[in-house]
């Protein structure tokens, strides 16, 4: 009686598993499909260090925006503001990454990879986004943060062409014209030691 009882709860898990698996990926498939041709996502779980992405990117200035997948605010900032921002400087020495931190927090209906797709289908933000790992996000604040600094989502930082921090604290996206202020003083010295 006990191996039948055993017998049935196994294939039940199985299928409860197999169910989930299905729909996790038929659920990223579907957010996928309603993102912009201009978003680049990928899911960097793996990565350990900073380099790993950089190193995608470089001879690139980068402007670069940390935050987390549970964050309601990063995700305000990625629909309201970046659009602008990028509108701006479409035609510009600049790339816009973004580096999404999985949750630790137990999501009760949705994965880490479901819900990050979810938002950024709805914040429409061009540019490359990558998901990565809780660790590694950590490991970023103690990059990039000062020491008198409390880090926060989202955080924004710049990374000039040879992957080097330049910036470890740049000006949010939704203070639009200061932002400006920094990126354009920032360019007309790049452009200069150019000339």
């Amino acid at each position: 009686m006990m191996k039948k009882q055993f017998k049935t709860l196994s294939i039940t898990v199985s299928v409860i598993f197999v169910v989930m698996v299905i729909g996790a990926f038929s659920a990223n498939k579907y957010y996928e499909s309603h993102l912009e041709p201009e978003i680049n996502i990928e899911e960097a779980k793996d990565v350990t260090e900073l380099k790993q992405i950089l190193d995608k990117h470089k001879g690139s200035l980068l402007y670069i925006d940390h935050s987390s997948v549970n964050c309601g605010a990063c995700f305000v900032e990625l629909k309201n503001y970046v659009p602008q921002l990028q509108a701006r400087y479409k035609n510009k020495p600049i790339k816009f990454v973004y580096i999404c931190s999985e949750s630790n927090y137990p999501l009760k209906t949705v994965s880490n990879s479901v819900l990050w797709r979810r938002k950024l289908a709805a914040a429409k933000a061009k540019g490359h986004h990558y998901l990565v790992s809780n660790e590694f996000s950590m490991k970023l604040f103690n990059q990039t943060v000062s020491k008198n600094e409390m880090p926060y989502y989202p955080w924004q930082f710049i990374v000039d062409e040879n992957g080097k921090i330049i910036n470890r604290h740049a000006i949010r996206p939704s203070n639009l014209p200061q932002l400006y202020q920094q990126l354009d003083s920032l360019l007309l010295t790049r452009q200069k030691k150019m000339i």
